[in-house]
């Protein structure tokens, strides 16, 4: 009897530690913690419009823009958990503005493959302009904070005899999630990227 009363007591003690443990670890980040993440953010997503850059740029070898790649899809969180706490797979998507003024979703591994590739013109440039903006985090239904930052992104299309057939400007909104992860540590990830605004213009 005593043995069982001795594992019951230390039963609640381990799942009481357990429990304030757990709790540390997903307790609710401060106004300055909150702070340094719209600063990464923003580090992020200039990281981000770097890789996008160097995806485009045929002028570079493969191996470093496959890299980059990777380094891009690093920035995304593909992995989301269901009311019932089970893992699931989810590609988010970007929005693509056409010569047609029509917007498109992809997913966002597609998006890069496919800007990797472009068939369209043999020479592109993709650089991005104005000043990035992130907006405060706030706490989510989910338990995690998100928030909004923005982008500006130049594109230029070159046709065959080294002239500008295509250009356009687009405003970005890149959805933002910060969540512990297992280690008790925050991150930061990217969702859906959308497009607020497209300038469409002229070639010389």
């Amino acid at each position: 009897m005593k043995n069982i009363i001795y594992c019951f007591i230390f039963w609640c003690i381990h799942s009481l530690f357990f429990t304030v443990k757990t709790f540390a670890q997903h307790s609710d980040p401060s106004p300055e913690q909150l702070s340094e993440f719209k600063e990464l953010t923003l580090r992020r997503v200039n990281d981000l419009t770097n890789y996008i850059k160097q995806i485009g740029d045929k002028s570079l070898p493969e191996r470093p823009r496959l890299k980059s790649i990777q380094l891009a899809m690093s920035l995304f969180d593909t992995v989301y958990y269901n009311a019932n706490g089970k893992k699931i797979t989810r590609m988010p998507t970007v929005q693509v503005s056409r010569k047609d003024g029509s917007v498109e979703n992809i997913p966002i591994r597609q998006y890069f493959n496919n800007l990797f590739k472009l068939p369209h013109f043999p020479k592109i440039e993709i650089s991005s302009y104005d000043v990035s903006y992130c907006s405060d985090f706030e706490k989510g239904m989910d338990g995690n904070y998100h928030a909004t930052a923005f982008y500006y992104q130049s594109f230029k299309g070159y046709d065959q005899k080294g002239k500008v057939s295509y250009e356009s400007k687009d405003r970005k909104a890149i959805e933002v999630t910060e969540k512990p992860n297992a280690k008790g540590k925050f991150t930061i990830s990217f969702g859906n990227i959308s497009v607020i605004e497209t300038t469409a213009l002229s070639p010389n």
